[in-house]
This record gives C-alpha cells, sequence and structure tokens, in this order.
C-alpha cells in the first residue's frame, strides 16, 4: 500500500525509531546509578557499565589486575607449532648436521660442564673466583679435536683471549708501516679503507692525504671504484675486516676483479681470531674457502712481520688480482 502525499510519522513512531536507529543509547551506571549515554559498539564489547573512570576506578577497589606482575608467555601450542619448526633439520641453516668448528665428537655440554666443576669455578690462569663470571673451556695444545681432559682447562673470557692473541700476531700495524714506505717512492699506490682501521691508518692519511680514500661502510662501491683505479694504471689497496671484505663484496670480486684480471689487493683483517669478539663473524679460514675457486686470484696468508714485507714487496709488482689475510 503506497503513504499518502504529505504523509508524517506520529510524535509515538518518531520516538520508536530515533531509539532503534541512535548510535548511543542510555544506560544506567552501576556506581552511581546515574543514566548516562553510551555507543552500541561498546555495549557489544561488554563495555559501557560505568559513567566515568572514577565509577571504574571505584568498582576496582580491592580488586587486582589481570595483567600485573604477568610476563608475556607463548603459549604450548605456539611452542608445539611454530618454534618446534626452527629446530635441528627444519631450520633454515642446517648444515647437515656439521659444526663450522672442527670440534671432536666428544666436545658435548656435559663435558664442558664437568671440566669447570673439577676446576672448582675458577680460572687457572689468574687464579680468581668471580661472581656472575662467564667461564671458557680451553684447549691447552690448541687443538679442538683433542678433548681429552687432560688437555681441557677451565679460563675466564679475558684470560682465555689473552691466551689465543698470544698466538697469533696482530700484522695491521706493521702492514700501515710498510705501506706508508712503499707508497711514499710509488704514487701510484692508493689506500681505500671502508671505515675501518682507526689508530693505525691516520699517519698514512696525515702523510699521503692524495693517496687515501675512505669508502665509508660499503665494501661492494670499495672493490667497484678499486676496480677503476686499477683500469686506470693505480694500485688499490682495499682495507677492511676479513668477513666484510670477502662475503659482503663477493659479485663484485668474482666479476669486476677476477674475471677482468685487474691488480686489485684486498686485505681483510681479524679472521684469524686475534680481534677477539669484535671481528669474529665467521669461522677462521671462511675467507679462504669462499675465495679460492675464483680465476685469477691469488691467497696469501703471512705469519709474521718478515714474510708480510716479504709480501707487500712482491704483489706490488704484480698486476694480478691478490686477497691478503692477516
Amino acid at each position: 500500500m503506497s503513504r499518502k502525499k504529505g504523509y508524517k510519522h506520529t510524535a509515538e513512531t518518531k520516538l520508536k525509531i530515533s531509539l532503534t536507529q541512535s548510535k548511543k543509547i542510555k544506560r544506567i551506571c552501576l556506581i552511581c546509578e546515574r543514566e548516562f549515554m553510551v555507543k552500541r559498539s561498546r555495549i557489544k564489547k561488554g563495555g559501557g557499565k560505568y559513567c566515568s573512570r572514577e565509577c571504574h576506578n571505584r568498582s576496582m577497589d580491592g580488586q587486582i589486575p589481570w595483567n600485573k606482575g604477568k610476563k608475556f608467555v607463548h603459549s604450548g601450542s605456539f611452542k608445539k607449532g611454530y618454534i618446534s619448526k626452527l629446530k635441528g633439520k627444519n631450520h633454515h641453516n642446517w648444515q647437515g648436521g656439521k659444526s663450522f668448528e672442527k670440534y671432536g665428537i666428544d666436545w658435548t655440554k656435559t663435558l664442558k660442564q664437568s671440566i669447570r666443576e673439577r676446576d672448582k669455578y675458577v680460572c687457572q690462569e689468574c687464579h680468581k673466583l668471580q661472581s656472575n663470571q662467564v667461564f671458557c673451556v680451553h684447549h691447552i695444545d690448541y687443538n679442538k679435536k683433542n678433548c681429552n681432559p687432560d688437555n681441557l682447562i677451565t679460563l675466564c673470557r679475558s684470560c682465555h683471549i689473552k691466551l689465543h692473541n698470544a698466538k697469533r700476531q696482530d700484522l695491521r700495524k706493521e702492514f700501515f708501516r710498510i705501506l706508508l714506505k712503499l707508497a711514499r717512492k710509488d704514487k701510484h699506490i692508493i689506500l681505500m679503507v671502508c671505515d675501518l682501521g682507526y689508530s693505525f691508518v691516520e699517519r698514512y692519511q696525515k702523510e699521503l692525504p692524495n693517496q687515501f680514500i675512505n669508502m665509508g661502510i660499503s665494501e661492494q662501491n670499495a672493490i667497484g671504484v678499486a676496480a677503476g683505479l686499477a683500469l686506470g694504471g693505480y694500485k688499490p689497496f682495499v682495507y677492511s675486516g676479513a668477513v666484510f671484505a670477502t662475503m659482503r663484496p663477493y659479485e663484485f670480486i668474482r666479476d669486476e676483479v677476477c674475471y677482468n684480471n685487474l691488480g686489485v689487493k684486498i686485505i681483510g683483517t681479524g679472521a684469524a681470531d686475534f680481534l677477539g669478539f669484535s671481528h669474529n663473524l665467521s669461522p677462521e679460514n671462511e675467507d679462504e674457502l669462499i675465495l679460492k675457486h675464483l680465476p685469477n686470484l691469488k691467497l696469501y696468508f703471512p705469519k709474521s712481520k718478515e714474510e708480510l714485507e716479504k709480501l707487500l714487496l712482491k704483489v706490488i709488482k704484480i698486476k694480478t688480482p691478490c686477497y691478503i689475510n692477516i
């Protein structure tokens, strides 16, 4: 039935429509019993019981909030589902059960704990017992496969680093001394650093500012610029940490330097652990493993100052790419 033209709702019908279609409705506060307007969406979510924050706080007197003193903990289903998928063979870094470190099969947590208990948690080097001290288990003969208890002792972290540093020579200072001596005679030698080498490179930078470039934290750009300098007849030396000088610009080393057989000299430091935890980001000799397959690239690993000096005098004359680990 069609409505007549000019038809109007009665006052009672208008009131019913306003009550059903309005976004807010009237409620009575449970504390002060005062009427207040509240949105329908709040009522659907379980709210709209109190007219103000004061009434809500009064309702909480004597009660402990549900989240007080609680910590976020993953549920059991989450641990069983997601976290269990990251263990063992399901982990994306799974290497077939092989460890980067060349330890023996007997090298376990139980063995290390037994050595610490045998030495009564006392460093066998400095003989100090400190609270909350991290103790390392050290191989006396530096052979990681020899896990005989007679070959293992307990050391604090500082003594452990000192022992390993004493075995290896830090050739960085000697490298800059020899290179500065050569660069004074040959203006074609260019030293390029990747925001590293401070406390060693300052003297070179002051004496030969025109033969020094700081490329910043951009090893890929450093290799690319060095390739261009080599094409122009210069002798660039790119100096950076071994993990940064080999892995990050690997494609640049292969395509721009090795394939074109350019005389770029890459100097990598810190792969032999003598820098402690500052550069120990990759396993020992990993730089050798990833670079030995590249064509025309010669690898050198000097062990003493005498070897390093003879090596630099040699590589400065050749026009092939070289990698020197110091």
